[in-house]
């Protein structure tokens, strides 16, 4: 990311480092898994990143870009189950995943939805897993949606059952996978057609 952007966000080498600061400042952290290669990475910086109105969310985020391509960044890519690029990762202070963006984002609505969350944190991951499986119907959904960014669609696809009621979502998930049954992985396209 240019400079321009750095004067306005906290960049760290160290994930626990900003993480400890984002603790101790009650701010959220965005993580930014970018590469320099990437067409919709260097859009996101040119056309969102080094606005006015992105620098101004400065004081409720802590900006920490991640280069895809160095190896030291592997173990992390893998944490967060980095699969596409660009991927932005909204974490609280521990590291519990609020919400997630893949590929280039719209200015306007990207902003406000950083607004949103920054306003009115929704659940981490956790515990959006133990309210879903309590019952809860916006839990799920919420989680349907971080498993379909991540491209883990069997598993979006059973939150999707189960947000929508569906009691057999389990058997719809093993048909989409018998779908690709002839050595290809199954797609998120298998799921959403079983479903």
């Amino acid at each position: 990311i240019v400079d321009s952007v750095s004067v306005a966000t906290t960049f760290q080498k160290d994930l626990e480092k900003v993480l400890a600061q984002a603790k101790k400042s009650n701010k959220l952290v965005m993580i930014d898994f970018t590469a320099k290669w990437c067409p919709p990475c260097i859009r996101m910086e040119h056309e969102v990143f080094n606005t006015k109105e992105f620098k101004n969310l400065s004081g409720k985020y802590i900006v920490h870009i991640i280069d895809v391509d160095k190896e030291s960044n592997y173990d992390i890519l893998k944490t967060y189950s980095i699969k596409a690029f660009p991927t932005i990762v909204i974490v609280n202070s521990n590291g519990e995943e609020l919400a997630r963006y893949l590929d280039f984002q719209e200015k306007k609505p990207f902003i406000a939805d950083l607004k949103r969350i920054s306003q009115k944190r929704p659940l981490a991951v956790p515990q959006a897993i133990l309210k879903a499986e309590a019952g809860d119907k916006s839990a799920a959904l919420q989680l349907a949606d971080h498993y379909n960014k991540s491209m883990q669609h069997a598993e979006a696809m059973k939150w999707y059952g189960k947000a929508l009621g569906l009691a057999y979502y389990d058997s719809k998930v093993g048909a989409a996978e018998e779908l690709s049954s002839n050595g290809e992985t199954a797609t998120k396209m298998y799921y959403q057609q079983t479903l």
